[in-house]
């Protein structure tokens, strides 16, 4: 059952909260980690990607009950569908079955010592002498008040803890992907073990198409689409998955929502409180992915939380230092991938194509990486890349 005082709230059980639960419940903080849903990993927003050095980054070992495919690169197509091969020598990713992976880390959270409660929601904050001091919260028709030395919010892009709190987390349109995606049964691939990217504007404008394997027939098939360029992801999908010949496959599931790609927030923590995952918007600019990132940028979170728990000093400057070490680990990388993205927005459908049969995969991968110095030495293999430098300087 739930008390009326903890020493940290968590709003959220999706993989951001729950690591932050864990860590914190393992130094022996007492730790309530709440949901909104019945279910725990209810419903998904992705397309189950997860990077192995994340979930190094996470202290996370992969296990077999929510490993569905390992990937070992990927295959990137052009508008005019030339191939560029991205092969890695050990395993890279994960593709994941995210329903089993978010209650298998709600239940390490709950191994670890914290209370975990499902089917309750955050409405309010409980403020003493104008500080954060807890959460009123909603379960099974009662109304409760839960104080809280520490709040910390994982509750997603929607999240409205974080707007109570104080904290700008306005999202403009053009920094949302609209996406939509199927879970498809019997299909052929080309490599089940590589995810395949497709770019192109009347594939998906200002975003990309991707089939990730889950099995040997099975894939994840989505797009995502700037959302102020065009209305209607569901109708692209459609198109994208008739172009494939995937559209005599089997639909097992189908998901649409909204991904956050504009980059981070300005500001993590205020007193007493504490931003992470899609809710600080901790998201690669690029892909789109958000739960390895998500998981890692929690750690740090959760390690900031415990330093204050032992000083007693939840303070906005104690707990600055999970801001200050976010930022010398991911913030650098985050603004150049932010800058590739807006470079490759830019670019037509001829100029894609162009770039396309000048690249290897390993210099798609630097980039990728956010290692714009691998743009130089391509200028020098390939000096006709060198005319797209002033679009890149632009973005």
């Amino acid at each position: 059952m739930i008390k009326d005082r903890y020493d940290a709230v968590v709003i959220g059980a999706g993989p951001a909260g729950s690591v932050a639960a864990k860590v914190m419940a393992e130094a022996g903080m007492d730790v309530l980690l709440i949901d909104k849903k019945s279910e725990i990993g209810h419903v998904k927003r992705c397309g189950e990607g997860l990077g192995a050095n994340h979930l190094r980054l996470a202290g996370i070992e992969p296990n077999p009950l929510w490993i569905r495919r390992q990937i070992n690169g990927a295959l990137v197509f052009s508008p005019d569908m030339t191939k560029i091969t991205m092969d890695t020598k050990e395993v890279s990713s994960y593709l994941i079955e995210r329903k089993v992976f978010d209650k298998f880390l709600a239940i390490e959270a709950a191994k670890a010592g914290a209370t975990v409660q499902a089917r309750t929601e955050a409405v309010d904050l409980i403020r003493n002498n104008g500080k954060i001091a807890g959460i009123v919260a909603e379960y099974m028709g009662g109304r409760y008040e839960i104080k809280a030395d520490l709040v910390v919010a994982a509750d997603g892009v929607d999240s409205v803890i974080a707007r109570q709190a104080g904290i700008n987390t306005t999202l403009r349109l053009d920094d949302l992907n609209s996406c939509a995606e199927f879970e498809m049964s019997g299909i052929k691939m080309e490599d089940p073990n590589k995810i395949m990217i497709y770019f192109g504007n009347d594939i998906a404008p200002g975003g990309y198409a991707w089939v990730f394997p889950k099995g040997d027939d099975t894939a994840n098939v989505g797009l995502g689409i700037r959302a102020s360029k065009a209305v209607n992801a569901y109708e692209y999908l459609q198109r994208f998955v008739k172009k494939m010949g995937f559209d005599s496959a089997s639909v097992i599931e189908v998901n649409i929502g909204g991904v956050p790609v504009g980059g981070n927030i300005n500001e993590y923590v205020l007193d007493n409180f504490m931003v992470v995952g899609d809710a600080a918007r901790q998201v690669n600019p690029i892909h789109g992915g958000g739960i390895g990132l998500s998981m890692a940028s929690a750690k740090i979170l959760a390690e900031t939380a415990i330093k204050a728990y032992k000083e007693k000093d939840f303070s906005k400057k104690n707990l600055s230092d999970y801001e200050k070490q976010w930022e010398e680990q991911f913030s650098k990388k985050m603004s150049k991938l932010l800058k590739l993205r807006k470079f490759a927005e830019k670019l037509s459908d001829e100029q894609m194509n162009d770039i396309a049969a000048k690249v290897a995969g390993t210099d798609l991968y630097e980039l990728s990486q956010g290692r714009f110095a691998s743009f130089i030495k391509l200028v020098g293999k390939s000096p006709g890349i060198v005319k797209y430098l002033p679009i890149l300087m632009m973005a």
